[in-house]
């Protein structure tokens, strides 16, 4: 055969049938038990009358090979076994090989071949097992493949190309048939599930956990989060001010397929798949510890992991905007033994249905074993869900330490609404009053603004007069009393809630969808304002009083926007919230009143309002009828035909 399989990290082209030459190198000494690991070679000498003893089987199996397969490889005709997965292989499989007349075991999984499967693949007539994870071929697969008399294990999976039909089959397939997401279409025939053979022609679909928590029989009682902690594998665990909530000891346990749901919260998980050829050691590690002396965050020490596919759902959020952060470590392939460095943890991470990061792998990412590594995503919700989907489409070794060590593991998921990395816990919720009054209080700060302009252009001359006529400024101060004083803040309070829900939010956004936003401002202004200010405040007032809390700006965004620092997001609000009756002349009628009014009296009662002559500021005068209750109104004589007030 030559003195090396290897030599650069590619395949030597000098293959002979013979078993003679020197010893092969082997990477490091194979784990107990792993007999098949990388560069094992078996020979027989009873096969040929030659006095030769032959190559039977040569596994090259996650050495990381790169380059193409030498087409010399085709010479070795007495192979009944041939492992080349986990590698990095390029180039098409060479014609060569169909003169491997015996062949029993073939396996190429976790390559980067190009091609399609080749037609001789069907004329093997010994194969037994064959095995296409994620070998970057394309399909359709051969039919005659599936007509193989003595194949036993078929698993192909996550072929590109056209989609094809499943063949009708002569025979049954007793072991596995594996054919996922190779582009079937069409329907699984019946002779299929009569077979005893482990089937897994796996697609994703929705968990049924939703049904499981029983949400929808009350869904008038359904509360509703902004964000949810797990600590995926492990027990309750507090880090960084946030409580990671456990999984209670549940496991996947001996089953292909598994829900779970933690009762008093809004999240769950669905677990799939089977590790395979692991002879049912791992039937019940679905989580796994960390073993190393390498000192971590309590966070990073436990994992749940799959063979497959782990979903994580999070039910009853409030739609809009999240930050997904999702917490990794390698706790299982470590490199404290040799062998096990070249083994390679690789999955897709899909959120909300999108492919967010294709054939990760943990230990790049962190750069070593046991040591935590997080990823950040934005996502939105827009129907009370949000789905965290880790997939494994068939790339990484399979075999280190141990045959069935492989697919996606997680330590921890926060999610929080907003662009936020931190969510305030339930014992925190006291907090959530400032942060309502602060958005309160922006949207009164710029429909004061606004206010001050109008007052400043309609009154000034006014005031100027009053202040030629008493210039002392105690004369001019106006004296309120405490009652009015207070009526005056309900007033404003009532204001707010009518600017927030009645009908004032929906003539601005009726008119920012239309284009004519400047018709909020006073005409009295005519010219006399700045209108990209103008236009700003009103684009900001409208972002803060948005619908959805999660889309509503921080007060330190609502400054910068107003100083023109940064760009104004443009959010236009569903009509269906405000309905079809915008009552736009309600705007201009509120102005026209106002213009109508008569400023012939110098009083402090104009100042403050020259729309509503009931109102004084008499220290002596009683304030108990600024604002008579309306029985028929929720907010206090505010309807939905008032003019702005």
């Amino acid at each position: 055969m030559g003195k090396k399989i290897y030599e650069g990290g590619q395949i030597l082209s000098k293959f002979s049938d013979s078993c003679k030459s020197e010893r092969v190198e082997i990477k490091g000494t194979p784990p107990p038990g792993n007999a098949e690991m990388n560069g094992t070679i078996q020979c027989s000498c009873t096969i040929t009358n030659d006095a030769f003893c032959h190559i039977t089987a040569l596994s090259l199996e996650a050495n990381q090979f790169s380059g193409t397969i030498p087409p010399q490889l085709g010479n070795l005709v007495n192979l009944t076994t041939l492992i080349l997965s986990n590698n990095q292989l390029e180039g098409s499989l060479p014609e060569t090989l169909a003169q491997i007349k015996g062949m029993e075991d073939f396996r190429a999984s976790d390559n980067n071949f190009n091609g399609t499967i080749p037609e001789f693949v069907g004329n093997w007539t010994q194969l037994k097992r064959l095995e296409f994870y994620a070998t970057g071929l394309k399909g359709p697969v051969p039919p005659a493949i599936f007509d193989l008399e003595n194949l036993v294990d078929l698993r192909i999976t996550d072929l590109s190309g056209p989609e094809f039909q499943l063949p009708s089959m002569s025979k049954s397939i007793k072991d596995y048939l594996v054919l996922r997401n190779i582009n079937l279409v069409g329907v699984i025939r019946k002779v299929a599930w009569a077979w005893e053979t482990e089937i897994t022609l796996y697609q994703a679909a929705a968990s049924m956990l939703r049904i499981q928590t029983g949400f929808e029989a009350h869904p008038s009682r359904i509360p509703y989060y902004q964000s949810f902690h797990v600590n995926c594998g492990g027990p309750d665990v507090e880090s960084e001010r946030i409580l990671y909530e456990g999984e209670q000891n549940n496991e996947c346990s001996n089953a292909a397929a598994r829900n779970y749901y933690r009762l008093g919260s809004n999240w769950g998980f669905s677990c799939t798949g089977d590790f395979m050829d692991d002879k049912n050691y791992n039937d019940n590690r679905y989580t796994i510890e960390s073993n190393s002396n390498i000192s971590m965050d309590e966070l990073y020490t436990t994992a749940r992991r799959t063979p497959l596919s782990l979903t994580y759902y999070g039910y009853c959020l409030e739609n809009g905007i999240y930050t997904v952060r999702l917490h990794f470590a390698e706790i299982e392939l470590t490199d404290e033994e040799l062998y096990n460095k070249v083994a390679r943890r690789v999955f897709d991470i899909y959120i909300q249905g999108k492919l967010e990061k294709k054939n990760f792998n943990i230990k790049e990412a962190a750069n070593g074993f046991s040591k935590n590594f997080t990823i950040v995503f934005n996502t939105t919700v827009t129907d009370g869900t949000l789905e965290i989907r880790l997939y494994w489409a068939g790339k990484g070794t399979t075999c280190i330490p141990r045959r069935g060590d492989y697919g996606p593991i997680i330590s921890a998921i926060s999610v929080c609404s907003g662009h936020r990395t931190y969510c305030p816990e339930p014992e925190e919720a006291s907090t959530k009053p400032i942060v309502i009054g602060v958005v309160t209080s922006t949207v009164c700060l710029v429909f004061l603004v606004m206010g001050v302009i109008y007052w400043k252009f309609w009154y000034g001359d006014k005031y100027k007069y009053t202040r030629k006529r008493a210039p002392d400024s105690e004369t001019c101060a106006l004296k309120l009393d405490w009652p009015t004083r207070y009526k005056i803040c309900v007033g404003i309070a009532r204001g707010l809630t009518f600017l927030h829900e009645g009908s004032a939010i929906r003539v601005a956004f009726a008119l920012q969808k239309r284009g004519k936003l400047m018709e909020i401002v006073d005409p009295k202004l005519q010219s006399e304002f700045i209108k990209e200010e103008a236009e700003r405040m009103i684009k900001v007032a409208l972002l803060c009083a948005n619908a959805s809390p999660s889309l509503r700006p921080t007060m330190p965004a609502v400054v910068s926007m107003l100083e023109g620092q940064t760009s104004i997001q443009e959010v236009m609000s569903d009509p269906s919230i405000y309905g079809d009756d915008l009552q736009l002349q309600h705007l201009k009628g509120h102005y026209q009143q106002v213009g109508d009014q008569s400023l012939t009296s110098g009083s402090t009662q104009d100042l403050i309002s020259s729309s509503d002559k009931t109102w004084t500021v008499s220290s002596s005068t009683s304030a108990k009828d600024l604002y008579p209750p309306n029985p028929e109104s929720k907010y206090s004589n505010i309807s939905e035909t008032s003019p702005f007030v």
